[in-house]
């Protein structure tokens, strides 16, 4: 029965993969940010809203001063094309974080059904000499049809001092089982977080 508690928790701990692939600016090589505005340009309120409250978490965690840019551009209003640059600069940043989506979708899965047999010996002494009986129990686990989401993004982090793209990257992350499109989300922030790291554009 062990072993069925152990398949069944295998099955249920999903989780999210995510891939970037990244190119830093040479003109940029020395350079660090440690105020970032996070931008989600999508209307979808389902990416925006999580990506961007996930992203804000991953920086503030780092020690940096973080933003997002549907408190400073709320939805509701015109998008100022223009001078979008210029407010967030106005308003302490000196960068933004942009996550341009650019395909998504949902992948259909199924686990496969679990059957797992035990059995149990009893032996017993009779007139007539030892006698074995054995017990079995079969143990079943319908499988389970699952969705896994998955989405990928253009991103880039603009110096808004130059108005520049100081870095630019290509993400794509997928859940797993049982992880929603949040789960992914929170898993993307996390790996450009450690991705900026890595290319030395936060400390």
């Amino acid at each position: 029965m062990k072993r069925i508690v152990l398949l069944a928790v295998i099955l249920l701990a999903g989780c999210a993969t995510t891939r970037i692939n990244s190119y830093k600016d040479p003109v940029y090589f020395t350079k660090q940010y440690n105020s970032i505005l996070v931008m989600v340009m999508t209307d979808d309120l389902f990416y925006a809203q999580p990506l961007e409250a996930a992203m804000r978490e991953e920086l503030l965690d780092a020690g940096l001063t973080c933003g997002e840019s549907l408190k400073l551009f709320p939805p509701t209003r015109p998008f100022p094309e223009e001078d979008w640059k210029r407010i967030a600069k106005e308003n302490g940043f000196e960068a933004a974080l942009m996550f341009n989506l650019s395909k998504e979708g949902v992948d259909k899965g199924y686990t496969g059904d679990i059957v797992h047999t035990d059995s149990e010996s009893e032996t017993k002494q009779t007139r007539r000499g030892e006698k074995t009986t054995t017990e079995t129990t079969t143990h079943y686990i319908p499988g389970i049809e699952y969705d896994k989401p998955w989405s990928q993004f253009q991103v880039s982090l603009v110096d808004l001092d130059s108005g520049e793209n100081a870095w630019v990257a290509t993400a794509f992350t997928k859940g797993n089982l049982f992880v929603n499109r949040d789960g992914t989300l929170s898993a993307l922030a996390a790996e450009t977080l450690d991705r900026l790291r890595d290319d030395g554009l936060v400390r």
